[in-house]
């Protein structure tokens, strides 16, 4: 698969000693690396590597970039902060829009329900939940099949003209930001379908002048071409193929949609970038396409990069661009304002740990709760969860992890008990939010022994002001929580006052008993409900 970094780190604990070995990509080209593990049964050991490719024609010279080996004590948290201390040399400072980083989360929907001058009452849905975002998928023509079926994933995003086209589209997004809300829709970056041109035929008449009809006989110079020659998708969707990043058409295209039509006509400030870099539907990682790139085999690594650097030159004198992609990667999150987490689906991996991206940057914003059935991947987390999770169950996880909530669930049942939960939940969010959105994921650094079945995260602020600390308690039945915190392992110190916050709105000031210098203890009462959090100052 796709990695979100160039790095790993292999450690282990015995005695209470923790030691590990980091080894790591340390690359400002960006080009694209395979791990590889390669075991050795009858010594019983594995000889584990970094393959780089060179892009070269016969002549040419490659300049390898720099590999680095670390042994080290500590665990993954020693790896993760020393790639973060050492890519600051290389990556710019992460930018983004302020109402990004503080809004809690987006609400819409990822299918054609809604016409554009729904928009605002959409709004009013996500305020109701105490949101002021709203995200919308499906908001293109759909219904070009054959006898105007749905075709998914293909790439032409005007404005439906059943759905009220490009008029009701720019009114109903005014109106959104008028009202003091923030808007974005969708794209996906790969997928492209060679009958779009002929199905497209059929909307002639009702498709503006300046837009252009993409036909196959332009479009598949633009495709990601693998080394046999093929450009065919594969397994994903028949008759689709892979566009290429490195296609300066495909690039134009894209910049068409996005910033001439929806940001500087439409008036949206945000966008979503489907399949992006995650998937990269039916593209190979390596393009042999003569027709775009650098006319060579090249990657698409850095393509991506100059595509999202792009999207933020070309918007900044209209509107400082939300842009959003799926899932996390370092590389893009320095010019994306935030992504979409995939850590709640099954079948991605059975083994994740979402916190070691989000302690490594822990100011890249990431949305989490409702992509592609998420929850269904709980199961990896918690050993009570065997099966289906709860809609709550997978809420409260992106309420533990700091995550703005992605939720789409228009048209809205406010009598639905999942969302009532969830507006009580944001609520929840909002009375810690201006401690908790400057501070920065700890994972369980300095955090003592927890009952079982009690989680619990450590953020601190990033000018040493306080502690957040957000606990789930899963426990059947709920008891006091002895809650103990080692200050010095959080460079902070001088806390005397703590306030408990719970689900029902409650704040209730607590003691704090200090065992010495460091140690700090908090007796948490024993609530109903399980989200809750402690700020210490």
């Amino acid at each position: 698969g796709w990695a979100s970094m160039p790095w790993m780190d292999i450690y282990a604990s015995q005695d209470g000693v923790s030691n590990g070995l980091y080894f790591a990509s340390y690359d400002p080209t960006y080009q694209q690396i395979d791990i590889e593990t390669v075991p050795d049964a009858n010594s019983e050991t594995i000889a584990m590597g970094m393959r780089a490719y060179a892009f070269m024609e016969v002549g040419e010279q490659w300049q390898s970039q720099k590999f680095i080996v670390g042994l080290h004590e500590g665990d993954w948290h020693w790896a993760a902060d020393r790639y973060r201390e050492d890519s600051s040399e290389w990556f710019c400072e992460h930018n983004m829009p302020q109402w990004v980083k503080y809004t809690d989360g987006w609400f819409g929907t990822g299918v054609p329900n809604y016409r554009y001058l729904d928009l605002p009452e959409m709004l009013e849905d996500a305020k109701w939940l105490g949101l002021d975002y709203l995200q919308c998928w499906s908001e293109m023509l759909e219904n070009v099949g054959k006898d105007k079926a749905r075709k998914a994933y293909y790439c032409f995003f005007l404005p439906d003209p059943d759905r009220g086209g490009e008029k009701d589209m720019i009114e109903g997004v005014h109106k959104v930001r008028q009202n003091g809300g923030h808007i974005g829709f969708y794209s996906n970056f790969w997928t492209w379908d060679a009958d779009s041109g002929r199905c497209l035929e059929q909307w002639k008449d009702q498709i503006p002048p300046d837009v252009k009809i993409p036909y196959w006989s332009e479009f598949k110079n633009y495709m990601s071409v693998f080394p046999d020659g093929h450009l065919e998708a594969g397994s994903f969707t028949d008759g689709y193929s892979g566009s290429c990043p490195g296609a300066e058409g495909w690039r134009d295209y894209l910049k068409f949609w996005i910033v001439d039509k929806y940001v500087k006509q439409y008036g949206v400030d945000a966008w979503y970038l489907d399949s992006f870099p995650v998937t990269m539907f039916g593209a190979a990682r390596v393009c042999f396409s003569p027709y775009h790139g650098t006319q060579r085999p090249h990657g698409v690594g850095q393509w991506l990069l100059e595509f999202v650097k792009m999207l933020r030159k070309e918007t900044d004198e209209t509107v400082k661009l939300a842009i959003t992609c799926e899932s996390v990667n370092d590389l893009y999150m320095q010019y994306n304002s935030h992504a979409l987490g995939l850590e709640l689906i099954e079948g991605i991996t059975p083994y994740p740990k979402p916190e070691i991206y989000t302690y490594t940057f822990p100011r890249h914003i990431i949305f989490s709760g409702s992509c592609n059935g998420a929850g269904s991947g709980l199961k990896y987390y918690y050993d009570d969860i065997k099966e289906h999770a709860s809609r709550e169950d997978t809420l409260n996880r992106v309420f533990l992890m700091g995550y703005r909530f992605d939720i789409l669930a228009y048209k809205l049942n406010k009598e639905n008990p999942s969302m009532v939960y969830l507006k009580k939940l944001i609520s929840l969010r909002q009375n810690i939010k201006g401690d908790l959105y400057d501070s920065s994921f700890k994972d369980e650094i300095g955090l003592g022994e927890l009952p079982q079945n009690v989680w619990a995260k450590v953020f601190r602020h990033d000018e040493g002001k306080s502690l957040t600390i957000v606990f789930l308690d899963r426990r059947v039945e709920k008891d006091d929580i002895k809650l103990t915190v080692d200050t010095s392992c959080l460079n902070i110190a001088n806390l005397s006052n703590v306030a408990l916050y719970t689900l029902n709105g409650m704040k209730t000031e607590l003691e704090i008993v200090h065992s010495n210098k460091d140690i700090i203890t908090i007796q948490i009462p024993k609530r109903e409900g399980d989200p809750a959090a402690v700020i210490i100052r």
